[in-house]
């Protein structure tokens, strides 16, 4: 769907191919949206898809077919392996605007009167493509427009193509034949302002001129001018010069070569090529009128690019609003852009003009402070809102909005973006599950390295983000698509333990794009483990682990979690009842619980590693019924579901049905209580502390000597932080490790 903009135009991309540009082989992005986002890897080409974009429009937006190359770029850099016999072409469908197609259509038929049936078939198209071709001669590179068409943009392969009606064609060497004739013309262009710059302070210079020896007043006119005069310009004015005799005389030279520049310049733009381009009308010698029209079109669409690092909110922003102050109109808008500013960032934004620093001097005041004041989220934020609000693009690029943001702020300037692409393209690359999951699977795209080191860009397809993903039990379409293994686990502290016992073992996880997803509890597994979120994990070749701990699950049930993966995951039953029971090391309890005391002002009992094994023992044993408790919990608790898709029967008969399930329960109480006093007897000497709760263990141990354990704190991460190598236990090595190694063996 085209995009309505003020004014009335309707303008979009709706495809781009590329092709040789930096890392991009061959790649591209179809279907494009308002709200286009680019997710994936550091260094997978997300910002390279959007330079190939920027190129494209800032190309057009010369308007002319063969152009130089944007400046602070290096050409040679531009091109795949920085290799330029590999050809760099980008190719971009556009919406084509009503206004657009009755224009070109109007200039056609002057053109070509004979071709009217062919004119008319392009009302049936909405859509029309430019793909741009890059080259390098000598060590300048060049632009130039290779194909025009009214139609579709298709990716055949290794190549693309347009579908529809073809309007222009230009080879590489027609390309730069018109390259050096605009080359050409553009020195000649400076000679037009040296010339200019010289009459505009003609009486002095003149005079000085007519004073000086004849065979040197050529010589003297760089000094007049601040622009680069060429050699040639100075002989031929010399030569005039050393035969006048009067001001007039200097004056007339002047405006004879002025004149005879303005004739040269005219004759190269329009001087005919070598070789032939191909027109609506057949072969010319000569970029057709109407083709130099599109491109002023389409290149005159507004357009910002805002890169990771952003430029500073500084004096021209601070000038634009103070500008509206008093411009007819300009108050109402001001006011209309203070209270979006104060309804997404909660702050006042306004503008003042500075005592003694000249005619600009404007300065920004950001809840009566001066923007410098103000914190770097703050001041990102702004620039990105600011710059929609001033410059009215059309089409934005943005790489990354999130950097520097709190996670709070990153969600208000996702929803403001999501809200502005109502009216304004945008494309948006970013590791934020804040922009990635609004979006909900619609104009989302998966950006990758392949094998060979190249960025492909593939459609996240809707009917992948319809294959249930549970997004409220954690799993979010961003975690699918960043990582190329996930370990499931319970909860948060579990995560951060495994990642604390990583670094011990200079395990780097980052490195190996490893993710973490909460199970909330072992309960949630089938959930997790459900077949679409399998299947799509699957074939998107993510590696899985489901980590859980042994708490009260029987053999049994682990086995229906095992056939339940079937082998698309491992799943990894740690022995002990949860994390924290890995944690039970004296020394690192002591070092715990002295640093505690420390941050607190604790003047209890210091205790030694020898206090804290031995209370470990105590308090172990005086968790015993709690053990109990929880296994006969676990047996005996389970959910009753009256109504599920199984479920037969009338109401009555279901609730009959589970009222005669729970009697049964009732009279297996006892019973079943004295076979887990048995269990749990018989295993207590050996087992105790990996039977216990581990967390609620550790904070019986720390209230003896004054201090407390919260999970919710983070504290089991500190715990974790002060074992020693050697007290880590052979589950967690061996499972870490897995996870490395597996790396290996998979590639």
């Amino acid at each position: 769907m085209p995009l309505v903009n003020e004014g009335g135009l309707s303008v979009g991309i709706r495809s781009v191919q590329i092709r040789g540009f930096r890392s991009i082989a061959g790649s591209g992005l179809d279907k494009c949206g308002p709200l286009n986002i680019l997710i994936g890897k550091n260094n997978a080409g997300k910002s390279n898809v959007l330079g190939a974009i920027e190129l494209v429009l800032l190309h057009l937006k010369q308007g002319r077919i063969s152009g130089t190359w944007p400046v602070n770029r290096r050409p040679k850099g531009e091109f795949t392996d920085s290799n330029e016999a590999t050809p760099l072409r980008v190719g971009v469908e556009f919406d084509l605007p009503a206004e657009v197609s009755e224009g070109l259509r109007t200039r056609l038929t002057k053109e070509a009167p004979h071709l009217e049936r062919s004119i008319e078939q392009i009302k049936l198209h909405d859509t029309f493509v430019f793909i741009l071709a890059g080259g390098i001669e000598g060590s300048d590179g060049f632009l130039f427009v290779e194909q025009m068409a009214v139609g579709r943009l298709t990716s055949k392969g290794e190549d693309m193509a347009t579908e529809g009606i073809r309007l222009l064609s230009v080879t590489r060497p027609v390309g730069l034949e018109l390259y050096t004739n605009l080359i050409s013309a553009r020195s000649l262009g400076t000679d037009i302002e040296g010339l200019q710059e010289l009459a505009s302070e003609r009486r002095l210079t003149y005079d000085f001129i007519l004073q000086q020896p004849k065979d040197r007043r050529g010589a003297l006119l760089p000094q007049f001018t601040s622009t680069r005069i060429r050699p040639e310009l100075v002989r031929q004015l010399g030569q005039r010069f050393a035969t006048a005799t009067s001001r007039e005389e200097i004056e007339s030279a002047v405006n004879q070569q002025l004149a005879e520049t303005r004739d040269k310049i005219q004759v190269m733009e329009k001087r005919e090529t070598e070789g032939a381009l191909s027109t609506f009308a057949g072969e010319s010698k000569g970029p057709p009128a109407y083709a130099e029209w599109l491109i002023e079109q389409f290149g005159s669409i507004p357009f910002l690019h805002i890169k990771e690092r952003k430029e500073e909110i500084g004096r021209d922003e601070a000038q634009t609003l103070l500008r509206l102050k008093t411009r007819r109109g300009g108050p109402d808008r001001l006011e209309t852009i203070q209270q979006t500013v104060k309804a997404l960032l909660g702050v006042k934004v306004d503008a003042f003009e500075a005592e003694g620093v000249g005619p600009r001097g404007a300065e920004m005041d950001v809840d009566d402070f001066l923007i410098e004041a103000n914190g770097a989220g703050i001041r990102e934020a702004l620039r990105v809102i600011l710059d929609l609000e001033l410059k009215n693009p059309k089409i934005v690029l943005i790489e990354e909005p999130e950097v520097h943001l709190h996670p709070g702020l990153a969600r208000v300037l996702a929803g403001y973006l999501r809200e502005k692409s109502e009216n304004i393209q945008m494309f948006v690359t970013t590791h934020s599950t804040d922009f990635v999951d609004s979006v909900s699977f619609q104009n989302v795209f998966l950006v990758s390295r392949s094998t060979r080191n190249r960025t492909i860009c593939q459609t996240v397809e809707a009917e992948e983000g319809a294959l249930r993903i549970p997004a409220e039990l954690g799993i979010r379409l961003s975690t699918v698509f960043m990582f190329d293994k996930l370990l499931f686990v319970e909860g948060p502290s579990d995560e951060s333990v495994l990642r604390e016992v990583a670094k011990k073992l200079s395990i780097d996880l980052a490195r190996s794009n490893v993710g973490f997803v909460y199970l909330a509890g072992a309960r949630n597994f089938a959930y997790f483990a459900a077949e679409s979120t399998l299947e799509l994990l699957s074939r998107r070749k993510i590696r899985m682990w489901f980590v859980t701990d042994r708490d009260e699950n029987t053999d049994a049930e682990i086995t229906r979690m095992m056939e339940r993966l079937g082998g698309r995951a491992k799943l990894k039953v740690f022995s002990k009842r949860e994390i924290e029971n890995y944690l039970l090391d004296g020394r690192a309890i002591t070092t715990f619980i002295e640093e505690k005391q420390k941050a607190g002002g604790v003047s209890g009992p210091k205790p030694s590693p020898e206090d804290v094994e031995r209370a470990l023992v105590e308090e172990a044993g005086a968790l015993r019924d709690e053990v109990i408790r929880l296994r006969l919990e676990r047996r005996l608790l389970a959910p009753v579901f009256l109504q599920t898709r199984a479920s037969t029967g009338s109401i009555e008969e279901r609730i009959r049905s589970s009222i005669g399930s729970l009697t049964q329960r009732l009279t297996q109480v006892e019973s079943e209580r004295a076979a887990i006093v048995g269990e749990v007897d018989r295993a207590w000497p050996g087992r105790a502390l990996a039977d216990v709760p581990g967390a609620v263990l550790i904070e019986r141990v720390a209230r003896r000597f004054g201090v407390s354990l919260s999970k919710d704190k983070g504290e089991s991460e500190r715990l974790a932080r002060n074992m020693s190598l050697s007290s880590i236990d052979y589950e967690m090595r061996d499972l870490l490790t897995e996870v490395i190694s597996d790396e290996a063996s998979s590639s």
